[in-house]
C-alpha cells in the first residue's frame, strides 16, 4: 500500500510538472498516460543517477562523477548560481567541501518516468530525499531535496534541484530580520 502510495504521488507531481506542456500541445489529452509512462530503463536510469550522487557528493570522484554527465549536461537549482556546466558544478562542490564535510544521502523516492511529447520529451528520474553533511564546528546539518534529472544517452542531459535554503540558514543559528517600517 505505502508503495503504492508513493506511486501515486509521484505521478501527481509528474502531471503537474509536464501538464503546462501538455495543454500548450493539445486539449484533448483526458488520461495521464497520454502525456507519460514508466521509464522502461527506470532500473539503469535510476541506478546511475544515485551512482552519480555517490560520487559527486559523497566520495568526492569527480572524474567518476563527470563520467555520469553530457559533455554539455547542465545544472540549475538553487544555491551558488541558478545554473552551472559540469566544470563550474564540480568547482562549486569542492568550494563547499573546504567548510563541509561527512555528506550522506538518505533517499525516500527513487522514480522515473518517460515524457511521451512536448518540450520535456524523454526519460526523467526523480530523487528525494534528505541531504545532510557537518559544518567545520561538527554541527550536522540535514536539508530536504527534490533533484529531476533528464537522461539522454545514457547520460545526465541536465539536473534540476531544489532544497530549502531558509533551512540551512535556521540550522546554523542565523534568524531573518524584518525590515523596519519605511525601509
Amino acid at each position: 500500500m505505502k508503495k503504492t502510495m508513493l506511486q501515486l504521488s509521484a505521478c501527481l507531481l509528474i502531471f503537474i510538472f509536464i501538464s503546462p506542456s501538455l495543454h500548450a500541445q493539445a486539449d484533448h489529452v483526458s488520461n495521464i498516460n497520454d502525456g507519460f509512462a514508466l521509464n522502461p530503463n527506470a532500473d539503469r536510469d535510476v541506478n546511475m543517477v544515485a551512482d552519480f550522487m555517490q560520487a559527486f557528493l559523497v566520495d568526492k570522484d569527480f572524474d567518476k562523477a563527470r563520467q555520469y554527465f553530457k559533455p554539455d549536461g547542465i545544472d540549475y537549482g538553487p544555491g551558488y548560481g541558478d545554473s552551472a556546466n559540469v566544470d563550474q558544478m564540480i568547482q562549486m562542490q569542492q568550494k563547499l567541501d573546504s567548510t563541509v564535510t561527512n555528506w550522506n544521502i538518505q533517499y525516500f523516492v527513487k522514480f522515473s518516468v518517460s515524457v511521451k511529447d512536448g518540450n520535456q520529451k524523454g526519460d526523467w528520474v526523480l530523487l528525494w530525499g534528505n541531504i545532510s553533511s557537518e559544518n567545520k564546528s561538527g554541527k550536522t546539518i540535514t536539508v530536504p531535496f527534490n533533484s529531476v534529472f533528464k537522461i539522454e544517452d545514457e547520460k545526465i542531459a541536465m539536473e534540476v534541484d531544489y532544497y530549502d535554503n531558509m533551512s540551512i540558514v535556521k540550522q546554523l543559528g542565523y534568524t531573518i530580520t524584518p525590515p523596519t517600517e519605511g525601509q
